[in-house]
């Protein structure tokens, strides 16, 4: 009888332990190379459309920009191109605040009163009307009638007056 050696025999897992105490800060670092400058803004001018930013800048004018009025941006030349249009940036403020009411103008002097327009063509004649009552002035004396039909009328030629018969 022998012995045996026994090789990778693991036992259980143990339970974790403990967080241990958080370290000192390390030293700062070597600081990094400086950066290249950027290019500036310059504002060299405004047009009224997209249509008529300049199309004659080089590389050298990278960073100049042109305020469009139709749109209220402002588009900067890369050196190659402007933004496409409507792709400008906002170069409009906030809204200000309303000023003071201005001092009333002076009143205008009257016009003069206008031609007047032609007279218009006349207009057609209307239909005839429907036929009235039979009138009397009758031949006897003042105040008699002479109608023969209840409705005749009878007009009395010293003062106007009309009387109906009935």
């Amino acid at each position: 009888m022998g012995w045996t050696q026994l090789t990778n025999i693991k036992g259980p897992i143990g339970a974790a332990g403990t967080a241990g105490p958080t370290g000192a800060e390390g030293s700062q670092g070597v600081a990094g190379p400086a950066g290249v400058d950027g290019k500036a803004v310059q504002v060299a001018g405004q047009v009224a459309t997209y249509a008529l930013l300049p199309n004659n800048l080089t590389s050298a004018d990278a960073g100049k920009g042109y305020l469009v009025e139709a749109d209220g941006d402002l588009y900067v030349w890369s050196g190659t191109t402007f933004p496409a249009d409507g792709s400008g940036t906002d170069f409009r403020g906030p809204v200000g605040v309303a000023g003071p009411q201005g001092v009333p103008g002076a009143t205008g002097a009257q016009g003069t009163a206008g031609a007047a327009g032609a007279t218009g063509a006349a207009g057609a004649t209307g239909a005839t009307g429907v036929r009235g009552s039979k009138w009397y002035t009758g031949s006897g004396a003042p105040g008699t009638i002479d109608g023969s039909a209840v409705g005749d009328m009878y007009q009395d030629l010293n003062n106007g007056d009309v009387y109906t018969l009935s």
